[in-house]
């Protein structure tokens, strides 16, 4: 759709049925909330589309009422916490898989706020949250929250994606989820 605008020539019969594309296309995604199901955000950052933006949409559409989901890659804890927060509850159903990989610092507080919004994840990736100390201050992995988060998407969650991270809690956080998935 983004190579649309650059390919039209001078032909005003060409550009009249682009622009009815364009605006039937337009229609059905404004329209068509179980077209949203999948939210992949990890090639923005909230400076470019702010919580307030997608707040708007949804208000005025109700898009986001089937977000089952989210891949807020890259992003910053505080924005992914908001963005996370606000995709859940505007959604009538339950998130099934969320990407915070190489989100910068992850806290207790944020663990806590995925526990609360996402328990019944099927799909988990925490990958490089903490690659780079510079970026997090905390390790999340070290903070009481991770055994709760295990045992809260437990009985549900099917993959767990943790590498690329710096730990020296790692045996910790395996034995954790060894536990709570190989013994029941």
């Amino acid at each position: 759709m983004q190579q649309i605008p650059n390919n039209i020539n001078d032909d005003d019969l060409y550009s009249n049925r682009l622009s009815q594309v364009c605006e039937h296309w337009r229609q059905l995604i404004i329209t068509s909330p179980a077209l949203w199901s999948t939210i992949d955000l990890s090639s923005l950052s909230e400076s470019r589309f702010p919580v307030e933006r997608f707040r708007r949409l949804h208000q005025e559409n109700r898009l986001f009422q089937s977000v089952q989901h989210i891949d807020l890659s890259n992003w910053k804890a505080d924005a992914a916490r908001k963005m996370l927060e606000f995709l859940v509850d505007c959604s009538q159903t339950d998130l099934h898989s969320l990407s915070i990989r190489r989100c910068r610092n992850i806290t207790a507080s944020f663990l806590q706020s995925v526990i609360a919004h996402a328990g019944n994840l099927r799909l988990l990736n925490i990958s490089g949250i903490t690659a780079s100390q510079q970026h997090n201050c905390q390790n999340p992995f070290q903070t009481p929250s991770f055994r709760p988060l295990i045992e809260r998407c437990g009985q549900s969650l099917r993959s767990l994606y943790m590498s690329e991270n710096m730990m020296t809690s790692f045996p910790t956080c395996f034995s954790m989820v060894l536990v709570r998935f190989f013994v029941t």
